[in-house]
């Protein structure tokens, strides 16, 4: 039994989102905008000709690219300025609500997983269920805050769609730590780096279903996560794919793609040939708006603005491939 309590520590991030546009963000947006578009552009033209982009990916990143020059808007391909600033002052900056899994007095049994000498994190088992909680160290280093800011926000992209493409996570303390909490995903994996194999073979054998794998390739593009490989993935008995551990997504520059995005497979670079109907719900409900207001504590004024222009793709997709883009 745990108990919930909130704790709210500022709104700045917010104030943040909405305040001026500073110089360097100025001069950010003119080098970014216009002649910087066009030369984006012809780039990926290029890349098309070369065969790294399935035709109707192409076609949507053109339109978009296209529409973003017609109201001047910036291509998501750098940092902007404030990113350092903004991660330099997370989590101070954002409203955390807490579930408590024991105490330092009464603590839990927690299991170390470590990756190479860091401990990554603690498996821990609470109301017959088990999870993986990821702690926000005080003394944290750049990537630590990276992980469990990114994939809290990843995994609520995943619930504000009204999908299942992802874990559950929310915030919490295991004996008195602050940290992230999330799902265990079980489920058959891949071994090895290429998870076109396993994908192609659960299709065959008809052990995944088509309409949760095309979720999960839609998902892991919107929030432009390039390791989004088998590997961070599981099938499960329902034959559901569900995806995790998203701490390289929002990573502010279009995937590049190097042939891997003409497999069927390839999570967090193409799109899905059809898309769920409940994901087109939800990608049209995930509006700017939407976005800076559920999102603005986590996110960086950048990384919003690329899951917004991946959105864009998408939209730009199903509009110009119309009921061929969707499942019946």
């Amino acid at each position: 039994m745990f108990r919930t309590v909130a704790i709210i520590l500022t709104f700045a991030s917010l104030l943040f989102a909405a305040s001026p546009e500073s110089p360097e963000e100025r001069a950010f947006r003119q080098k970014y905008c216009g002649p910087a578009l066009e030369a984006f552009l012809k780039s990926q033209r290029a890349l098309f000709a070369e065969g790294a982009y399935e035709p109707h990916v192409f076609r949507a990143l053109e339109a978009a690219l296209l529409a973003r020059q017609s109201h001047g808007g910036p291509v998501p391909i750098r940092r902007a300025a404030k990113d350092a600033e903004f991660e330099a002052q997370w989590p101070k900056t954002n409203p955390i609500s807490v579930a408590d899994y024991g105490s330092e007095a009464s603590p839990i049994p927690a299991r170390e997983v470590k990756v190479g000498t860091r401990i990554a994190g603690y498996d821990i088992s609470s109301g017959g269920k088990d999870y993986f909680f990821r702690p926000i160290r005080r003394t944290s280093t750049e990537l630590d805050q990276l992980e469990v800011r990114k994939r809290y926000a990843a995994d609520r992209v995943n619930e504000l769609l009204g999908i299942e493409a992802s874990s559950k996570s929310w915030w919490g303390t295991l004996n008195g730590q602050l940290g992230l909490v999330s799902e265990r995903v079980y489920g058959e994996k891949n071994e090895g780096r290429h998870e076109g194999k396993l994908i192609a073979k659960l299709l065959k054998e008809g052990k995944l279903d088509g309409r949760s794998l095309s979720e999960a390739m839609a998902f892991t593009f919107l929030i432009l996560d390039p390791d989004g490989t088998i590997q961070n993935a599981r099938v499960d008995e329902e034959k559901k794919i569900k995806t995790f551990d998203h701490n390289m997504a929002f990573n502010n520059i279009f995937p590049n793609n190097d042939g891997e995005s003409r497999k069927i497979s390839a999570l967090g670079r193409t799109l899905p040939q059809k898309y769920t109907r409940r994901f087109i719900e939800g990608i049209e409900r995930l509006t700017p708006e939407v976005v800076i207001r559920e999102l603005g504590d986590y996110l960086t004024v950048n990384e919003r603005d690329s899951l917004l222009f991946q959105r864009e793709v998408i939209l730009q997709d199903i509009r110009l491939r119309g009921a061929q883009a969707v499942f019946p």
